[in-house]
C-alpha cells in the first residue's frame, strides 16, 4: 500500500509539473518572451556595476548553485545589482540608529501618463534622431493638443463648471475609483504624427561635459529593462520609442549643468560614471532633467520616469533589505520626491508628502544624521597614485552622503513651508558636520583635490569638524568656517533648521491664543519672540547675500499664520466674513504691529523675486511668491474694511491715486511706505506707528503706484512678476507648478469683490 501511494504521488506531481510547464509556455507565448530569453537571465550581477567591455554571456545561474533565483520582474528579465558597500572603512551606517486635509495651493491635475503600451510613443522618435538640446534655431511649436476636449485648456488645466467655485482654491486631493499609479494616461494624449519641438540651445551648453564618464548602451538597456517590467501589455511600441542613448545621456547632462538646477552642488561630477551607477538613479536624474527642460513632451516624459522610479524603488526594497542603506538608491529616491513635490499635480504631491518618512527612517536609522557617521579621512603629502585615487573617491562618497544629509533637511523644511506642515527632522537631532568647501567639491583630479584638502583641512587640526548644530549654536562658527565649507549650502541649511523653530512658535503661539488660564502668555511668548528675532537679525547680518528670499519667508511666517489667511481665501465673499466673527482674528491682526512687520517682509519677497534671473522663478521660490502676495491680499482687505467709513483716509488715498497717475512723483511721495524697496524712515514710521499709504511699485507704466487697499491690484501684481520671469517665446513654456499657482491667482483675485 506505501509502495502504491508513493507511486500515485509521483503520477500526481508530474502531472501538476508538466501542466505547469504548460501553463508557463503558454504565458511567455502571450508575452512575447519577454521574460523568457536567456539572455537576461544569463547577466552576472557582478557586471551591473562595472564596463560593458567585461561582459561576459553565460549560463551563470545553472553554473553557479551558489547565485539565488531573483524574480525577473526586478528588471525586466535581469538580475538584479548586487549591493555595494559606497563607504568602506569610513562610513558606518549601522551603528546608529491631519487629521484635517492641509489648506494650501493647489488642486489641478497635470499632463502625465506611464502606461507606455496604451498610448502612442512615435513622437518619440523624432527626438531620438534629432537631439533636442542641439538646434541651432527656435522652430514654433505645432499644436500639441489637437483632438483633446475643448474643456481643457492650454495649460492642461480641465475648465469644468466649478473651476472657478471658491472650494477650489484650497489643496486638496480627492481621489475615485480610477486613481492608481498608472491612471494619468488621460492627460498625456500623443499625436500620431511625429513632430520636432526644439528646446532652446541657449539654456545649456554641452559642448563642454560636467562628467567625464557617458552614458553608455548597457545602462541605457538598464535604463528600459526598468521600464519595460511595469508595462502591462505589448512593448513594441515602447522599446522602438524609448528615448535613446543621446537624449538621455543629454537629460542627464542638463540636469547637473542647468543654471536653475542645483545637481551640481549634491552630485559629484568629477567622478560621475554612469557605468558605475545604479539604473534607478540614472532614470531619475534624467527625469529630473526632463522636467525642468521648457518642452511639453520632454516634461511629460520626466513625470512619467518620475513614477517608473517609485514602483522600482519598492520593488527593489522589498527585494532585498539590505538595500536600503544604498546611497544611490536614496539619492534616486530623494530626486522622485523632489519632482513630485513641485510638480503641480496635487495626487503626486500628496504621495510626496506621505513617501518622506520612509525615506528619512532609512537615513536617520542609517546614523547619516549624527556626525559619527563622517570619520575624518587622513591624506598625506606623500599619498600618490592609486592610493590617493582611492582615498579621493572615498571622500567623495562620503561628502556625497553628508550632502544628501543636507538635502533631505533642505526638501523637508521646504515641504513644510509650502505645505504647512509639520517638519519631520528636528533641529536638535541634525548634526552633520559642515560640507566641504566648493573649490574642493569641484576638484577635478585627485592631486588637486589633496592640494586643496591639506589646506582646509589645517584649519580643523585643533578639533573636529564643527556641525550645522553648532552653527546654530553659535554663529561665530560659521564666520570662522567660511572659507573651508560651502556657504550656500550651510546658511540654507542654517535657515531650515531656524524654520522649525519658528514653526514651532508659531504653533505654540496658536495653541495659546485661545485664553489659556495657566500659562502666562504675555511674558512666555515676548521672550521666545524677542529671542527668534535675535537670531534672525544676526543671521540677516552676516547671510543676506546667500540665503535673502528664504530669510524673508520665514521672518514674515513669524509675524502671521497664513493658515487663516488660505481659510479666507477659500470664502465666497471675504469682506463679508472680515466684518463678522468668520474672521476676526484676521482682523485683529491687521490692527496689530507684527501685520505691518508681516507685510513688510512680504513686500521684500517680491522684491528679491523681481531680481531674479530669466527662467527661474520654478518649484518652492514660486509657492514663496504665492504665500508673500496671499499676506498682502489679506492685508489689503482687512484694510479697506477698517477703513471704509473713514473720510480722512479715502481723501489720502484720493490723493496718493492722483500722485500715481502724476508719475507717482508728486508731493505726496514722501506719505508712500514702499514695501518692496529699501527700509526707509517712511516704512520704519508705518511699521512702528502705522503713518503712511503701504504701497508696491507696480511692473507696467500704468501701474507704477498700486496700493495695498486694492487687493485687486495687489494680486495682479503678483501676477505681473510670475509672468515677466518668463519670455514671451512659444518655445519657452512655464513649470506645470508656475501655470496652476497663475491659475489659483487669478481666481483669488475674481472672488474679491468690493
Amino acid at each position: 500500500m506505501e509502495q502504491y501511494s508513493s507511486v500515485e504521488n509521483e503520477t500526481v506531481l508530474g502531472s501538476e509539473n508538466e501542466a505547469s510547464q504548460q501553463l508557463q509556455t503558454e504565458i511567455d507565448h502571450q508575452l512575447g518572451g519577454q521574460f523568457s530569453n536567456p539572455s537576461y537571465k544569463s547577466i552576472d550581477p557582478q557586471l551591473w556595476l562595472h564596463d560593458e567591455s567585461d561582459m561576459t554571456v553565460g549560463n551563470e545561474q545553472e553554473s553557479n548553485p551558489n547565485l539565488e533565483p531573483i524574480s525577473s520582474h526586478d528588471y525586466g528579465g535581469l538580475l538584479a545589482p548586487e549591493p555595494m558597500d559606497f563607504f568602506p572603512g569610513s562610513l558606518n551606517f549601522g551603528t546608529i540608529s491631519g487629521n484635517r486635509t492641509p489648506r494650501t495651493m493647489i488642486t489641478f491635475g497635470l499632463e502625465t501618463d506611464l502606461d507606455f503600451s496604451t498610448v502612442d510613443l512615435s513622437l518619440l522618435d523624432s527626438y531620438n534622431t534629432h537631439n533636442p538640446f542641439e538646434f541651432d534655431t527656435l522652430a514654433i511649436y505645432t499644436p500639441l493638443f489637437e483632438s483633446i476636449d475643448k474643456t481643457m485648456n492650454d495649460n492642461g488645466i480641465n475648465e469644468t463648471k466649478d473651476s472657478y467655485s471658491p472650494h477650489r482654491r484650497i489643496w486638496r486631493f480627492v481621489p475615485t475609483s480610477e486613481d492608481h499609479g498608472f491612471c494619468e494616461h488621460d492627460n498625456l494624449l500623443l499625436p500620431p504624427k511625429a513632430v520636432s519641438n526644439p528646446t532652446p540651445e541657449s539654456l545649456v551648453d554641452f559642448d563642454s561635459r560636467s562628467t567625464p564618464g557617458r552614458l553608455d548602451l548597457l545602462s541605457r538597456d538598464k535604463i528600459l529593462s526598468i521600464a519595460v517590467s511595469q508595462l502591462k501589455q505589448p512593448i513594441s511600441l515602447a522599446v522602438s520609442s524609448f528615448p535613446s542613448l543621446e537624449l538621455l545621456d543629454s537629460l542627464i547632462q542638463y540636469y547637473l549643468t542647468a543654471p536653475f538646477s542645483s545637481g551640481n552642488l549634491w552630485f559629484h561630477r568629477a567622478s560621475f560614471n554612469p557605468k558605475r551607477v545604479r539604473p534607478e538613479l540614472l532614470l531619475a536624474m534624467a527625469a529630473a532633467g526632463a522636467v525642468l527642460t521648457p518642452d511639453s513632451t520632454l516634461r511629460k516624459l520626466g513625470f512619467a520616469m518620475q513614477e517608473v522610479v517609485r514602483h522600482q524603488l519598492q520593488i527593489i526594497f522589498e527585494g532585498d533589505n539590505t538595500l536600503i542603506r544604498e546611497v544611490e538608491l536614496h539619492e534616486a529616491f530623494l530626486l522622485n520626491l523632489e519632482i513630485a513635490i513641485w510638480s503641480g499635480n496635487s495626487r503626486k504631491m500628496e504621495i510626496a508628502e506621505s513617501f518622506l518618512q520612509p525615506l528619512l527612517t532609512m537615513i536617520r536609522r542609517g546614523g547619516m544624521l549624527h556626525h559619527s557617521s563622517y570619520p575624518a579621512i587622513t591624506v598625506h603629502d606623500s599619498d600618490d597614485g592609486d592610493v590617493l585615487e582611492q582615498k579621493w573617491m572615498s571622500w567623495a562618497k562620503q561628502e556625497s552622503a553628508k550632502r544628501l544629509a543636507y538635502r533631505v533637511l533642505k526638501h523637508d523644511a521646504q515641504s513644510s513651508m509650502a505645505l504647512l506642515i509639520n517638519p519631520l527632522i528636528s533641529y536638535a537631532e541634525f548634526s552633520v558636520p559642515l560640507p566641504a568647501s566648493p573649490r574642493l567639491w569641484t576638484a577635478a583630479s585627485a592631486q588637486e583635490w589633496k592640494e586643496i584638502y591639506l589646506q582646509d583641512n589645517a584649519v580643523f587640526a585643533s578639533g573636529p569638524v564643527p556641525t550645522l548644530s553648532d552653527c546654530v549654536a553659535n554663529f561665530d562658527v560659521l564666520e570662522s568656517n567660511r572659507s573651508v565649507s560651502d556657504t550656500t549650502i550651510l546658511c540654507d541649511a542654517i535657515l531650515h533648521t531656524m524654520w522649525a523653530i519658528v514653526w514651532e512658535y508659531r504653533r505654540f503661539k496658536s495653541l495659546l491664543g485661545n485664553n489659556s488660564r495657566y500659562w502666562d502668555n504675555g511674558l512666555l511668548m515676548t521672550s521666545r519672540y524677542q529671542e527668534l528675532a535675535k537670531l534672525l537679525g544676526y543671521f540677516r547680518i552676516g547671510c543676506q547675500d546667500q540665503s535673502g528670499i528664504l530669510l524673508e519667508v520665514i521672518s514674515m511666517h513669524m509675524h502671521v499664520s497664513l493658515e487663516e489667511i488660505q481659510v479666507l481665501a477659500t470664502l465666497d465673499d471675504p469682506i463679508k466674513a472680515l466684518k463678522t466673527q468668520q474672521c476676526s482674528s484676521i482682523m485683529r491682526w491687521s490692527k496689530e504691529r507684527e501685520a505691518r512687520q508681516a507685510i513688510w517682509h512680504a513686500g521684500q519677497v517680491i522684491r528679491h523675486v523681481k531680481l531674479l534671473p530669466p527662467q527661474t522663478l520654478r518649484d518652492f521660490t514660486a509657492v514663496l511668491l504665492y504665500h508673500a502676495g496671499l499676506v498682502l491680499w489679506a492685508y489689503g482687505l482687512s484694510l479697506r474694511v477698517r477703513n471704509a467709513t473713514n473720510p480722512l483716509y479715502e481723501s489720502r488715498l484720493d490723493r496718493s491715486r492722483l500722485d500715481s497717475l502724476a508719475s507717482a512723483a508728486g508731493i505726496y511721495e514722501q506719505e508712500n511706505a514702499w514695501l518692496d524697496g529699501e527700509e526707509t524712515e517712511e516704512v520704519r514710521r508705518y511699521i512702528s506707528l502705522e503713518r503712511g499709504v503701504p504701497a508696491l511699485r507696480g511692473t507696467l507704466p500704468e501701474t507704477l503706484l498700486v496700493l495695498l487697499d486694492d487687493p485687486k491690484a495687489v494680486l495682479d501684481v503678483v501676477l505681473s512678476v510670475m509672468e515677466s520671469n518668463y519670455p514671451v517665446q512659444p518655445s519657452v513654456k512655464k513649470p506645470p507648478l508656475v501655470v496652476n499657482l497663475i491659475h489659483l491667482i487669478e481666481k483669488v483675485r475674481e472672488g474679491t469683490r468690493y
